[in-house]
C-alpha cells in the first residue's frame, strides 16, 4: 500500500512536497508568494502563521525554485523582523508607546526567541577532582583522630 502523494517505491509524486500539482505553478505566481511571505516575516510574524501556504511550501520552493525564491532573502527577513520587535520592546520601555505592556513584550520574544531571552543565565562551571588527593585527605584526618577502645575486665 502506498502513502498519499508517494509513487509505489517510496519517492514522492512529480509536483509539491506532498506529491500534488503545484499550487503555484508559475515562476510569477511564486515569485508573488514569495514576496508577500517575506513582507509577513519582515514584520515579526512566525514562519508558521503564513495564511497563503505553510512554511513547507515555502522552504520546497527555495530548494526547487531558487531563482524565484531566494534563502539569503528570507534569512534577512527574519533579522529584520527580530530587529522590529526589539525597536518595539525599546520604544515602549521609553513610553513612546501608549499602553505598552513590557510583561507582554517579555513573553513574546522569550517565546519566540527561547535562546536569547531567558529569566536565568546558565552558567557551565567545569572541575576537576583528583580522586587520590581526596583519599589522602582522608587518611590524614582519620589519623588524627584517637580512638579508644574501652574493654570490659572479668
Amino acid at each position: 500500500m502506498t502513502q498519499i502523494g508517494r509513487e509505489a517505491n517510496g519517492t514522492f509524486a512529480k509536483g509539491n512536497h506532498l506529491g500534488g500539482p503545484l499550487k503555484f505553478d508559475t515562476p510569477e505566481k511564486r515569485q508573488n508568494l514569495f514576496k508577500g511571505f517575506i513582507e509577513h516575516v519582515r514584520q515579526g510574524f512566525s514562519l508558521n502563521s503564513f495564511g497563503p501556504c505553510s512554511h513547507l511550501t515555502i522552504k520546497y520552493y527555495i530548494k526547487n525554485f531558487p531563482a524565484d525564491c531566494s534563502l539569503n532573502l528570507l534569512q534577512e527577513a527574519i533579522r529584520e523582523g527580530h530587529a522590529l520587535l526589539e525597536k518595539v520592546g525599546h520604544s515602549g520601555m521609553r513610553g513612546k508607546i501608549p499602553g505598552y505592556n513590557d510583561r507582554s513584550w517579555q513573553f513574546i520574544m522569550k517565546n519566540k526567541y527561547p535562546t536569547e531571552y531567558k529569566d536565568k543565565t546558565e552558567h557551565k562551571v567545569e572541575t576537576t577532582i583528583s580522586l587520590s588527593s581526596e583519599i589522602e585527605k582522608a587518611r590524614k584526618r582519620i589519623e588524627h583522630k584517637t580512638i579508644t577502645v574501652v574493654t570490659e575486665d572479668d
